[in-house]
């Protein structure tokens, strides 16, 4: 009986003593991926042919049962926002290997409104690039080349106001390129090479890169 007494007592005090432990430590506050920028990427992946998701890519990375922006590890490519006023993180950077991807650019991808960067090099790309990435006014970067894209450059390109870098080389482009593209005052690099591009006198254009463009 006293052998009884002694071990609940025991463990009365062991649970006492973790309670106080439990209650001085500060609560962590886990912010989370904001949910319309999680379905982005979801509709990224699907856009993809599976069959071209290889095992060692960033992509086959992306497991949707984590957070993006707490599991760095399992979502490879991607880098986000972590605000400190508890409001949920953002994607803020996409640049994806160049393992082969084969499929399409969701035109949802409009709505990262906090990307800056976008980065999809070296891959099967292709239809048309959307019109909804004049939605990125963030946008410093869009890297799109050595893909397959096709048809025009979207004309709300000339309201990205801070792209810096804008390389759209080696890909399947035609029509005209849009004659506002040099009043973009912070592009430093322009890069349209290896397309059926014409500018304004509809001569076919080579555009290998631009310094300073715009005064």
């Amino acid at each position: 009986m006293a052998n009884q007494m002694r071990s609940l007592l025991s463990s009365c005090l062991l649970l006492a003593t973790v309670s106080i432990v439990l209650v001085h430590i500060p609560a962590r506050v886990h912010s989370i991926t904001l949910k319309s920028d999680i379905e982005v990427l979801q509709a990224l992946k699907q856009a993809i042919d599976p069959v071209s998701i290889v095992r060692s890519s960033y992509l086959h990375s992306w497991d949707f049962a984590f957070d993006p922006c707490e599991a760095a590890r399992v979502f490879q490519g991607i880098l986000c926002t972590f605000p400190t006023d508890k409001s949920a993180n953002r994607i803020m950077a996409i640049d994806l290997d160049p393992a082969g991807y084969d499929g399409f650019l969701t035109p949802s991808i409009g709505n990262l409104t906090e990307l800056t960067s976008l980065s999809i090099s070296k891959n099967n790309f292709r239809g048309p690039i959307p019109e909804t990435i004049a939605n990125l006014q963030r946008l410093t970067r869009l890297s799109l080349p050595q893909n397959l894209f096709t048809g025009r450059i979207p004309q709300g390109i000339i309201n990205l106001k801070h792209l810096e870098i804008l390389d759209l080389s080696q890909n399947h482009l035609s029509s005209r390129i849009p004659a506002a593209i040099t009043t973009l005052r912070s592009l430093v690099q322009l890069s349209l090479s290896n397309n059926a591009l014409s500018g304004q006198n509809s001569r076919p254009l080579r555009i290998v890169a631009a310094e300073h463009i715009g005064s």
